[in-house]
């Protein structure tokens, strides 16, 4: 009641609906906007961020840029959006459609030494301004170069740098030329939309616009200074007619990777290629087993498969956790599944929040986390209780987003310090914790009443399901020595070398987008889809060829724990150690970022690695139960 209570209080300031989860431009994507001349256009400003941290800061929070006016507001952001760092304003740039500005004067920001030298820090560690026009983020436009096979080729870069460094002095950009792109659509009678957001940064000295002249001095910031310094900014505006971009080609420039595009899709392809074969190979492994199994097995050796039918249907040890972790694992394989359909079929436009998507559609999969791990209780359990049963259900659920909230409060006390935009407000916290409490915890309890009713393993195994053996202290058969590769030490990292060499090279470009290159936007979401449908592929067929090798080797006990943990623990190796890899190539130049950068990349990492056990754990149950049902027939 007090947190009901206290989400309440603040719905006033901050109004909790399924549709704020969702990024602004996706909540509507059919929408777009037409402009006549001299419509007024918003300009938002958003945060500074930069490539060597994973610090962000407000743009309007820096104290030497051009102060919002009083009637200037912020713009109502996603959850997503806020906990990726973003704080988007209405700025005070003055923008009429297909109206040139030569030179306006936005202001004479009078800066105190301490904002001159947070500036030139700030510039000497590369930060990138972040703005908006019409969901178009400002770009710094690149040429690549002309080859033999190819002409040159314009494309985007998403943001610009704050300044700049020569001969070890900051110079900061106080003057913007913005060159806005613009469309006629024949097919709508001529009306007019945005198609292209360009910014010239320049750093000038004095208030005048330089236009294309370059006979200007620079603006420099030095932090010894200890006056007040002047820094005007001033800006130039100019529309311009693109006629061979439409508005649903726009992000196409954006999408481009630059001089390393052709290298970049020959590698995506190798690597699908590769995963093919890898697929392939494991599939005949695990069609040999099954037939060998299923056929030979199973009718010349019976009498091993029955002699441990009783230990193999002993509720498994922690019987409890493992329902619990295997629902969590379902609920995200259907976020993550979610995710690759709707980016890869471009119903989310490639520059929206995948966070604030994930976010709502993980909260939506809480019906499936406790759906399935009643279901699992259904299946595993040696005496039913119904009582138990929605307690599984409501751990499931809840259990992975009271850690993700921990965690983030955490790095939210990391950043508060530095006076980053990833702190949290006390308000969106508060938010947090009421959609889990009146979200996200309901959901997993409706699924957990609804699985309570039906018996899905029973539906798929048309009725012919064994039931569980109850725990007994009588003595039972002796496990025989197991084989080399069915330990622990040998089965974890051969069993993870086949789905981390599927996703070895998308995780290469993930990497780098979320950690590195965070200005230019990659849209090779239908090679990650493809890539986590094989790799959905290898973990099922892992899953049922390493719990034949236990079982045939006489080793029945903790199957169930033995399929999870191998599917998760495996890949869960190999991706931790390619984080630690990568935290070694990456720039670091402050104590934080490193500790911010672990930090997500392990939840990631378990994210990825509870779902291939889920996975893995439906695929080994759905094996063991066939096999035992054609063994009960026979």
């Amino acid at each position: 009641m007090i947190l009901l209570f206290l989400f309440l209080l603040i719905s006033p300031c901050y109004t909790i609906s399924l549709e704020e989860l969702l990024p602004q431009n996706w909540r509507t994507p059919w929408e777009r906007t037409y402009y006549h001349k001299g419509d007024p256009v918003d300009l938002l400003v958003n945060s500074v961020d930069s490539e060597d941290t994973q610090l962000p800061y407000a743009y309007y929070r820096l104290p030497f840029v051009c102060p919002p006016r009083p009637e200037t507001r912020p713009v109502q952001l996603s959850l997503g959006e806020i906990l990726n760092g973003d704080r988007l304003w209405m700025s005070d740039y003055q923008l009429r459609f297909g109206v040139d500005e030569p030179c306006v004067r936005l202001c004479d920001r009078i800066t105190k030494p301490e904002g001159v030298k947070r500036a030139a820090e700030l510039i000497r560690k590369d930060y990138m301004v972040n703005w908006w026009i019409d969901g178009l983020p400002g770009a710094t436009t690149l040429i690549k170069p002309q080859t033999s096979q190819e002409p040159a080729k314009k494309y985007y870069v998403a943001g610009f740098p704050l300044g700049f460094v020569q001969n070890d002095i900051s110079y900061l950009h106080n003057h913007v030329m913005l060159v806005i792109r613009w469309h006629s659509e024949d097919y709508t009678g001529g009306k007019k939309s945005i198609v292209g957001f360009e910014v010239y940064p320049k750093s000038v000295s004095d208030a005048h616009c330089p236009g294309a002249s370059r006979d200007f001095s620079n603006l420099a910031m030095d932090p010894e200074s200890k006056g007040k310094h002047v820094i005007p900014f001033t800006y130039s505006i100019y529309w311009r007619e693109d006629p061979t971009v439409e508005y649903d080609d726009r992000y196409s420039l954006y999408i481009t990777p630059g001089s390393d595009a052709a290298g970049a899709g020959r590698m995506h392809w190798f690597a699908v290629i590769n995963s093919l074969v890898l697929v392939s190979f494991l599939s005949l492994i695990a069609a040999v087993v099954l037939l060998k199994t299923l056929n030979s097995d199973l009718h010349q050796h019976q009498h091993n498969w029955e002699a441990v039918a009783d230990e193999v249907f002993i509720q498994p040890v922690k019987m409890t956790w493992l329902c619990v972790l295997a629902g969590t694992g379902i609920q995200l394989f259907f976020t993550i599944a979610g995710v690759c359909v709707l980016l890869s079929t471009r119903i989310s436009p490639p520059t929206e929040s995948i966070l604030s998507l994930a976010m709502t559609l993980f909260v939506v999969a809480g019906f499936f986390a406790g759906f399935s791990s009643v279901q699992f209780y259904h299946r595993f359990a040696a005496t039913y209780n119904t009582s138990q049963s929605l307690w599984i259900a409501f751990l499931s659920g809840s259990l992975l987003s009271a850690l993700c909230l921990i965690v983030q409060a955490v790095c939210s006390l990391l950043t508060y310090e530095q006076h980053s935009s990833r702190a949290l407000q006390v308000s969106t916290v508060l938010a947090l914790v009421g959609i889990y409490v009146l979200i996200q915890v309901p959901i997993s309890l409706i699924g957990g009443y609804l699985s309570c009713k039906v018996n899905l393993f029973s539906l798929i195994m048309k009725g012919r399901i064994l039931p569980p053996s109850e725990l007994s202290t009588r003595s039972r058969r002796p496990i025989p020595q197991q084989p080399w590769y069915n330990r622990l030490r040998y089965s974890l990292p051969l069993s993870g070398a086949f789905p981390f060499g599927i996703i070895f090279v998308e995780m290469i470009y993930l990497y780098k987008s979320l950690w590195e290159d965070k200005t230019s936007l990659n849209a090779m979401y239908g090679f990650v889809s493809f890539t986590t449908l094989l790799l959905c592929v290898v973990v099922a067929e892992i899953s049922i060829i390493t719990t034949y090798l236990h079982l045939n080797a006489g080793d029945y006990q903790d199957w169930q724990w033995k399929s999870f943990t191998t599917c998760s623990g495996s890949i869960f190796l190999y991706l931790v150690l390619y984080t630690l890899r990568y935290l070694a190539r990456m720039r670091m130049v402050d104590a934080v970022s490193p500790l911010l950068y672990l930090t997500y990349s392990m939840m990631l990492n378990v994210i990825i690695s509870v779902a291939c056990g889920a996975l893995g754990l439906v695929s080994s149950t759905l094996f063991v139960y066939t096999i035992y049902t054609s063994i009960k027939t026979d």
